[in-house]
This record gives structure tokens, C-alpha cells and sequence, in this order.
């Protein structure tokens, strides 16, 4: 590939459509972690029968740890989509 190619398909990126590309970037990773720490926690909740991990507020961390990564994934699919959509046309 080319440089003048590279070039040719980063004229239509805006701004704004490379900063929606970079906070989709930012919510995808916080929607990984989300997911790995609200697994972990229902893991380890499942797991161990002590402490805090025997009460419910570990099942319900953990079950908010993966709402919070579903949310963080319809948030990364907005912005994506976001910047990926067509600049509007102005009439000539």
C-alpha cells in the first residue's frame, strides 16, 4: 500500500469522527475490563463461601460489573457508528 493511498482514504476522516474513534477506542477498553472484573468477581464469589464473597453484595458487584461492560459495549457500537457515517452533502 501506498502513501497516496493512506492519504486518499484519511481525506474524509474529521475531527470529529477521529475523536468519536478515539472514545470508542477508550469505552472498548473500559468494556473489557468491565467484563474481565464482573467475571472475576462472580467467580470468586462462586467460589469462596468467606468474608465478603459469602454475602450478596459480591454477586451483585459482579453482576453490575457486567451491565456496566454491556453498556460500555452500546456505547463503543454509538460512537463507532458515529464516526463512521457519511458526512451530509451540502446541495450545489
Amino acid at each position: 500500500m501506498c502513501a497516496r493511498s493512506i492519504v486518499g482514504n484519511l481525506e474524509g476522516v474529521t475531527s470529529r469522527s477521529s475523536a468519536a474513534l478515539t472514545y470508542a477506542g477508550v469505552t472498548g477498553v473500559l468494556a473489557f475490563l468491565a467484563f474481565l472484573a464482573g467475571g472475576g468477581t462472580l467467580w470468586a464469589s462462586a467460589r469462596y463461601d468467606d468474608g465478603f464473597w459469602a454475602t450478596g453484595g459480591a454477586a451483585s458487584l459482579g453482576w453490575g460489573l457486567l451491565a456496566l461492560g454491556f453498556a460500555a459495549v452500546v456505547a463503543t457500537a454509538m460512537l463507532t457508528l458515529n464516526a463512521t457515517r457519511p458526512e451530509p452533502r451540502s446541495p450545489r
